[in-house]
C-alpha cells in the first residue's frame, strides 16, 4: 500500500503526530498511547505528519544517448553511404539535476527544478575512397583519410505549480525551457598525420513551452516507497545551423548559417525508490527516460548544405532518446 503525499506508514505504539487528519482523514483503528489514539491496538495504520513547507531533492543522473540520427555523412563515389548518425556511440551522459519547492497554499506547491547533462563526444575515422566525400548536396570531396568527432549537450530549467490531485496523485503544470545543442567536425587529413582542412556542421535547438506534470505515490513498504514521475509539453523550438569548411592552401574558407522554428516535445518518465535516514532526509534511486522530438541534429545539417559552404537549411525533424539511472538524496522541512 502507498502512503498518501503528506503521510507516512507506522506501527501502532508509534505516536500519530499532533496534526493528524488534517489532510489525509483522521487516523484509523487505535494505537497506543498517542495524541491521537490513547487506546491500545497491534495494527499498522497511517497517520499523518506535521506537513512540510519546502523541500528539494539533487540527483546524479547517468543517461545513455541511442539515437544520434540516420543522415548519411560520407557517402563513396557511387553514394552508398559510408558514415551515417548511428555509428557514434555518445555513451553515458553524467549530469545533475537539482529541485526545490515551497507550499504556496495548504495543497498547492511552487516547484523549479534544473537539470544539466555534460558533453559528450564520440570519434570515426574512415578511410574515403576517390570521388568520396561528405553527403552535401553536391558531395564535398574529402579523403583519404576523415576523422569526425560528434559532440552533443543538454540542460533545461523549469517552473511551476503543484496541486494535491488525490490521496497518492499531485498533478502540475508550469513553463520549461529547454537547451540541446550538437557539433558534426569532420578533420581531413592527406595520410594519417598530414591535416588538409576541416568540415563543420553545429545546430543550437532553443526550446520554449508549457509542461504537465504528474507525481505517483505508487506503495510503501517498511519505510521503502516507490514513486512515479511523468512530464510532457509542447514547444516552440528555435533551432540555428551553420556550417563551415576550410582548408590548407585550398579556396577560401566558407561559412554559412540558417535559422528555423517550429513545434517539438519533450518527455520524461521516470521510477524511483526512497529510503528514509532522517526525519527529514531521504535517499533515492531509480530510472529515467527522456525524449526530445522536432529538434535539429547535426548529422541531418550535412544533406542540407551545399557543396561550397554557401546556403544550408536548418532540418529540426529529428529527435533524440536517454535513459539511465538516477541517485541523489531528498530532504524536506
Amino acid at each position: 500500500m502507498a502512503a498518501p503525499f503528506g503521510c507516512q506508514q507506522l506501527s501502532c505504539g508509534a505516536s500519530c503526530g499532533t496534526s493528524c487528519g488534517a489532510s489525509c482523514g483522521a487516523c484509523p483503528g487505535e494505537c497506543e498511547a498517542s495524541p491521537c489514539h490513547p487506546g491500545g491496538g497491534t495494527f499498522t495504520t497511517d497517520y499523518c505528519e506535521d506537513t512540510p513547507i519546502c523541500g528539494g531533492e539533487v540527483n546524479w543522473l547517468f543517461l545513455r544517448r541511442e539515437y544520434v540520427g540516420r543522415s548519411p555523412i560520407l557517402v563513396d563515389g557511387a553514394g552508398t553511404t559510408l558514415l551515417d548518425g548511428r555509428e557514434f556511440d555518445l555513451g553515458q551522459h553524467a549530469g545533475v539535476e537539482a529541485s526545490l519547492w515551497a507550499l504556496w497554499d495548504e495543497d498547492i506547491r511552487i516547484a523549479g527544478r534544473y537539470l544539466w547533462l555534460d558533453s559528450r563526444t564520440d570519434q570515426r575515422t574512415i578511410a574515403v575512397p576517390a570521388g568520396g566525400g561528405l553527403a552535401t548536396n553536391p558531395v564535398t570531396p574529402t579523403g583519404p583519410v576523415d576523422v569526425l568527432r560528434y559532440q552533443s549537450s543538454l540542460q533545461s530549467a523549469e517552473i511551476g505549480l503543484q496541486q494535491n490531485a488525490a490521496e497518492y496523485l499531485r498533478l502540475g503544470g508550469g513553463f520549461r525551457y529547454v537547451e540541446f545543442n550538437e557539433r558534426l567536425r569532420d578533420d581531413v587529413f592527406a595520410a594519417a598525420v598530414v591535416p588538409q582542412g576541416f568540415n563543420q556542421f553545429v545546430t543550437k535547438n532553443d526550446l520554449f513551452g508549457l509542461q504537465g506534470t504528474a507525481n505517483v505515490a505508487l506503495f510503501e513498504v517498511d519505510g521503502l516507497a516507490l514513486n512515479g514521475f511523468g512530464a510532457a509539453g509542447v514547444y516552440y523550438n528555435h533551432a540555428d545551423s551553420s556550417a563551415a569548411t576550410q582548408y590548407i592552401g585550398g579556396p577560401a574558407a566558407s561559412r554559412t548559417g540558417d535559422t528555423d522554428g517550429g513545434v517539438a516535445f519533450v518527455g520524461e518518465l521516470g521510477l524511483s525508490f526512497n529510503g528514509r535516514l532522517t526525519e527529514n532526509l531521504s535517499w533515492t534511486a531509480g530510472y529515467r527516460l527522456l525524449w526530445l522530438e522536432g529538434v535539429a541534429l547535426a548529422a541531418d545539417q550535412v544533406r542540407q548544405t551545399n557543396g561550397a559552404f554557401t546556403s544550408t537549411r536548418t532540418d529540426s525533424d529529428g529527435g533524440a532518446f536517454l535513459h539511465g539511472i538516477t541517485m541523489g538524496v531528498n530532504w524536506q522541512f
